[in-house]
């Protein structure tokens, strides 16, 4: 997590109904110290930078270059608000691959779900935000891989969303809201059915959560191979802290173990990493160093294969 400063603010996001973001980046050494360590213990050759939003990091550029230079791979989730100058500088630092957050396409849709806080309330502003997400997309596209993030927020809103995806041959990413997991499922089935797209494979988590998932294509199996799934949080744990967590096996877990998550501590301003994003508690929120001691340790080298 590179800041946790956003300049929107979502009613699905983890931070839902904040509106007093930490203005305090991660430190860029020490983050840089702490993947190379994560490598050479664990086999974790990617360093993925969210947030907030990862642009609004002061020193976003040389974050990704030091990165880079560590030899790790990089990659970013950003709602592609920035300057294009500036995203073309995080592009030529060193990141290979790019998640744009896209929830909606129009300004209408947008307003309704993501214009929350300080944003302007001049309509104008917002087509211009609306045209410089969309020029970012096509710019990256060029450049790097890139992908579409989106949560599931009804039939229209998201429905426009898939067809700005396959229209322009984009891989997409589905959410479901946690806010209402079920309402997304049946959300999605709609849409699908609609589009002509169903399921041909799961793919399944390995060493934490984030990399399972439904994928689907076409169902009368056109040239067209569009790259559609959606995101599921597989059944991976971590012993170290979810062994005899009542959340465990329960729909408050919501991601089970993710991975390792580097932000910034709000009382002590240092870096921090969390193991787990449905707790708060001392157990899963450690210094970096605890994540290459004892317990942990030997938990995270049992779920990497090390």
């Amino acid at each position: 997590m590179a800041t946790h400063t956003c300049n929107e603010i979502c009613s699905f996001c983890h931070n839902e109904g904040a509106d007093n973001y930490l203005n305090t980046p991660i430190d860029i050494g020490e983050t840089v110290s702490f993947a190379r360590k994560a490598k050479e213990e664990f086999g974790l050759s990617v360093v993925h930078l969210t947030g907030g939003e990862p642009t609004l990091h002061p020193r976003i550029v040389y974050l990704v270059d030091a990165i880079k230079k560590a030899e790790l791979n990089i990659q970013m989730t950003t709602n592609g608000d920035s300057n294009p100058d500036l995203m073309n500088n995080i592009i030529s630092a060193g990141v290979g691959s790019i998640n744009f957050s896209l929830h909606a396409i129009t300004v209408e849709d947008f307003r309704k779900t993501q214009s929350f806080g300080g944003l302007s309330e001049n309509h104008d502003y917002y087509v211009f935000l609306m045209k410089r997400k969309i020029s970012n997309i096509e710019m990256a596209k060029k450049l790097v891989h890139i992908k579409l993030n989106t949560v599931v927020i009804n039939d229209q809103i998201t429905g426009r969303v898939i067809d700005f995806a396959l229209e322009r041959g984009i891989p997409l990413r589905l959410m479901r809201n946690f806010n209402d997991v079920e309402k997304s499922d049946r959300i999605i089935n709609k849409l699908f059915f609609e589009k002509g797209l169903c399921a041909v494979k799961e793919q399944e988590a390995i060493g934490d959560s984030g990399g399972s998932g439904t994928v689907f294509e076409f169902a009368d199996r056109r040239s067209q191979k569009p790259d559609v799934k959606v995101k599921k949080f597989g059944d991976v744990y971590l012993d170290s802290i979810c062994n005899g967590c009542p959340l465990k096996h329960t729909p408050r877990c919501k991601e089970k173990f993710y991975g390792l998550r580097m932000g910034v501590n709000s009382e002590t301003l240092k870096n921090e990493v969390m193991l787990c994003i449905s707790r708060n508690d001392k157990e899963v929120i450690i210094d970096p160093q605890e994540v290459f001691q004892g317990k942990h340790l030997e938990a995270l080298k049992h779920n990497y294969g090390r």
